[in-house]
């Protein structure tokens, strides 16, 4: 699912239009598109081109901002092909919580059957399941394929508009 208006998540919108608009920056998203397997967001940016990596604006590419809504963080990948070759991918940082699905439930709200382990005790962080590893992993790799045809595509585009 992609769009160039509000995606799914308009609290996650707002934060990332906060990161690249704020203080006069300049920036907006161009496109958003989302990843529903992997509950991922990948917002590409334009007007603002701050680059993690380099620590400076790029001179002509822009940048992407990645929102994993699983881990409830944000890190920024490039279109640079410097930054592309060396696999690029800035620290992950946190969203805010009130751009996070669990702010939104109330906090009294209890189900009729608690989650958890077999003795419905909450299960401890980092209790996956092989399948659940493999299934992410293959989305993740889903998406980093994806990126690639994009980035490809984008690059068709400009040596073709010339």
């Amino acid at each position: 699912m992609e769009g160039f208006t509000k995606s799914p998540y308009p609290e996650v919108d707002e934060f990332i239009l906060h990161l690249v608009a704020a203080d006069g920056r300049g920036g907006s998203i161009r496109r958003w598109r989302y990843f529903p397997e992997a509950e991922i967001l990948s917002y590409d940016i334009v007007g603002y081109r701050f680059c993690y990596n380099i620590q400076r604006q790029h001179r002509s590419n822009n940048i992407k901002l990645i929102v994993d809504l699983k881990k409830g963080v944000w890190y920024q990948k490039c279109h640079d092909p410097d930054c592309q070759e060396v696999g690029f991918k800035s620290e992950e940082q946190p969203l805010p919580e009130n751009t996070l699905l669990a702010h939104f439930f109330d906090s009294d709200f209890e189900e009729e059957t608690p989650l958890g382990t077999a003795d419905n005790q909450p299960a401890a962080c980092g209790d996956f399941s092989a399948e659940e590893t493999e299934e992410d992993a293959a989305c993740l790799a889903a998406l980093e394929e994806t990126e690639r045809r994009l980035a490809s595509s984008d690059e068709n585009h400009l040596i073709h508009d010339r």
